[in-house]
């Protein structure tokens, strides 16, 4: 599959964040700036950050909040229905590394990640 990416993105973390995927051969995300109704997403701030997960994946936000936990523990969640999105909202900062790991266990269970650019 070919993919073409922007090389300027909005923000600088964003910038990082996707050539670390495509080194890693992550291919199955995007990057957009609007809140998809049909997959998970996740804004591109390592600061509070937020993952919108469809009410048809509601069961999914339990097992986020786990793997969020076990690769940071010091990170706490919050879950709030707004509409027909969940947010799972994230209190702290999250490395470049965590980041990443997040949007890989995304990738790798639920086939897909949006990437919001909120700029």
């Amino acid at each position: 599959m070919i993919v073409v990416r922007e090389i300027n993105y909005s923000n600088n973390f964003l910038g990082r964040i996707t050539e670390k995927l495509d080194a890693s051969r992550i291919e199955d995300y995007d990057v957009c700036n609007y809140i998809p109704s049909d997959c998970i997403s996740i804004t591109a701030t390592p600061l509070n950050t937020k993952i919108y997960i469809p009410v048809d994946f509601e069961d999914i936000q339990y097992d986020l909040e786990d793997f969020i936990r076990s690769t940071a523990s010091f990170i706490r969640t919050k879950s709030t229905l707004d509409r027909n999105v969940f947010i799972l909202s994230l209190s702290g900062n999250l490395t470049d590394t965590q980041y990443i790991k997040i949007v890989r266990f995304i990738v790798e269970n639920y086939d897909f990640c949006v990437i919001i650019d909120e700029q």
